[in-house]
């Protein structure tokens, strides 16, 4: 599995549920696949990965599909609230 970012991160190749990989700094693992139906009845492949919110350090998962993964670096309760990767 390959992260390769023009505009926004995209997912690349065979996926791989074993690798951890950084981005901006923070960590993250594929943990997951589920299909989604859309309103339109397109089926597509939602990725769920985990990682840990960088204010509570409580680990979360968050979902994004292969054309567009936006690194999110806190839960739901502190979305919002992380520091810049530039700051850490």
């Amino acid at each position: 599995m390959e992260m390769a970012k023009s505009t926004h991160w995209v997912v690349r190749g065979e996926l791989d549920f074993t690798k951890l990989i950084t981005l901006q700094g923070r960590r993250y693992r594929l943990v997951r696949t589920r299909d989604f139906t859309s309103s339109d009845g397109k089926c597509i492949e939602v990725l769920v990965w985990s990682g840990t919110c960088s204010v509570c350090s409580r680990k979360f998962t968050f979902e994004t599909n292969r054309a567009k993964f936006y690194p999110t670096a806190t839960c739901e309760l502190h979305r919002g609230q992380a520091k810049s990767w530039r700051q850490a």
